[in-house]
């Protein structure tokens, strides 16, 4: 491939490897920020799983860890962090049900998980985001997309009977919005950590 095709005049907007290096001054604010601290529950947690987990879901994961390393540099990956670790739920959902071609979306293929018995009514909520499906940021947003002269509209969140309602109700959700709307939120490596710890702890129950 000749990649001299793909050049062009440089804008004055381009990054350095050194300007790379250095932390996001979004993230920078946050105080007390540790990045090794952050990715050892992260490193911990993928050694808990069984060999029995398919090697394109550990790639998925790891690749769920990757982003999040650097999301440090560029909130930005935090943000593909948590979108690839909910993705790589559904990855795992269709390789324990069998349903690698199927266009069942996620929310089926957790319910199927649910009904099943593959998944227990006490999964553990990690992801804070899935504790009551949305947030309230989710909540104003989609509010004051549906206003119509009515200001004082808002939507009330779901109350989920249990954990494992609030993950199948929440997790399509989030996936789904981020994958819509990711630019919209400004996320650090913490929501990138408590994704991938739930994602974790769906994949556990299913090997």
């Amino acid at each position: 491939m000749d990649l001299t095709a793909l050049s062009a005049e440089p804008t004055g907007r381009e990054k350095t490897l050194d300007q790379l290096r250095q932390l996001d001054p979004v993230l920078g604010t946050i105080p007390g920020l540790d990045v090794v601290g952050m990715q050892a529950p992260m490193l911990r947690a993928l050694d808990q799983l069984g060999p029995a987990v398919p090697e394109p879901v550990r790639r998925g994961l790891e690749t769920a860890l990757e982003a999040a390393r650097y999301g440090c540099f560029c909130w930005r990956l935090n943000v593909v962090s948590l979108l690839w670790s909910l993705t790589t739920v559904e990855l795992a959902l269709r390789y324990r049900l069998e349903k690698h071609r199927s266009r069942c979306g996620l929310r089926a293929l957790l319910e199927q998980c649910a009904q099943e018995g593959i998944l227990l009514a006490d999964t553990q909520i990690v992801l804070d985001l899935v504790a009551v499906s949305y947030d309230q940021f989710h909540l104003e947003a989609m509010a004051n997309r549906r206003v119509h002269g009515d200001a004082s509209w808002r939507m009330e969140p779901p109350r989920p009977a249990n954990s494992l309602a609030a993950i199948v109700d929440g997790l399509p959700f989030l996936r789904n919005h981020l994958a819509h709307n990711g630019s919209d939120h400004v996320l650090h490596m913490g929501s990138a950590q408590r994704g991938f710890l739930q994602a974790i702890e769906i994949i556990k129950q299913l090997w």
